[in-house]
């Protein structure tokens, strides 16, 4: 895949994410340095937030992603590419964060979090 075509999958793929849930406040995104970012811009205008860009080599400035990575590795034996798992699968795993209860969100999970943000 080229890498423009990478980054337009990826905003494209950000975009629909986020169409799913209107009226959602967004205001910044923090990622890495990547070549999918690289029309990042494109994503600011459509969403109207503002997208930073964390160093390199400071994956600290990106903890929750960070977080959310090794929560999703988990669900994937060692040795085996993601490229094996079904899009089913793919779905479950996207969403075992949403249903854990963290401390930080009065042990709620960040689907009721959210379900409030939106209101009825």
């Amino acid at each position: 895949m080229l890498d423009s075509d990478y980054s337009l999958t990826l905003n494209a793929g950000t975009l629909r994410a986020f169409a799913r849930h209107p009226g959602l406040p967004l205001e910044t995104m923090t990622a890495d340095n990547g070549k999918g970012f690289a029309k990042s811009p494109t994503m600011e205008r459509k969403l109207g937030l503002t997208v930073y860009f964390a160093e390199p080599y400071h994956s600290w400035q990106r903890g929750l992603n960070e977080n959310t990575n090794g929560l999703a590795r988990q669900s994937f034996p060692t040795g085996i590419g993601l490229r094996h798992a079904t899009r089913r699968y793919m779905a479950h795993v996207e969403h075992l964060p949403n249903i854990r209860p963290p401390k930080r969100l009065g042990h709620r999970t960040s689907a009721e979090v959210l379900s409030e943000l939106l209101g009825p």
